[in-house]
């Protein structure tokens, strides 16, 4: 019988312009940290209408902040500057690292384990009113998934 001792760390080590870099995954604890610090997202779902359109207006932040976790630098400031700055080719080569070692089922599949274990039933969470009584908003869901090559969603197939 194997233990949590018998399990590789979960990296990955990837090209960039020539620098190998060692990707490390997300961890649950990395996320909650990446959710804390936006507390008003169900907000900004409310005033801009769809997920699509809150990733797009959180992207740049959020993905500097994953990708400097994903290298081992959480919270460092300068390694999210430097982040930012990378050509859009090498941010989503360093998050696709992160997408195959943290959500092998691809996104939607993590938020649903987690809103489970939170004990909040999907429906619940998102049909909540906001403040501004817009009760028509579209809801919230867990099942946001990028359908970009390399990301998938559901049990990818095997690959021959």
């Amino acid at each position: 019988m194997g233990s949590l001792l018998d399990l590789g760390p979960l990296t990955e080590e990837i090209e960039i312009r020539g620098v190998k870099l060692t990707i490390s995954g997300l961890t649950a604890a990395d996320m909650f940290k990446l959710f804390s610090e936006y507390p008003d997202l169900q907000q900004r779902l409310a005033q801009l209408g769809s997920p699509g359109a809150v990733m797009m207006n959180l992207a740049p932040d959020l993905f500097a902040k994953m990708i400097a976790m994903a290298v081992g630098s959480p919270g460092d400031q300068e390694m999210e500057a430097r982040a930012r700055k990378l050509g859009a080719a090498d941010q989503i080569n360093i998050l696709s690292a992160v997408q195959r070692l943290s959500f092998p089922q691809g996104f939607g599949p993590f938020v649903e384990q987690m809103t489970k274990l939170a004990g909040t039933p999907p429906e619940a969470s998102s049909t909540t009113s906001n403040s501004s009584g817009n009760a028509s908003r579209a809801p919230f869901s867990g099942e946001l998934q990028t359908d970009s090559p390399g990301m998938t969603r559901g049990i990818s197939p095997p690959v021959n």
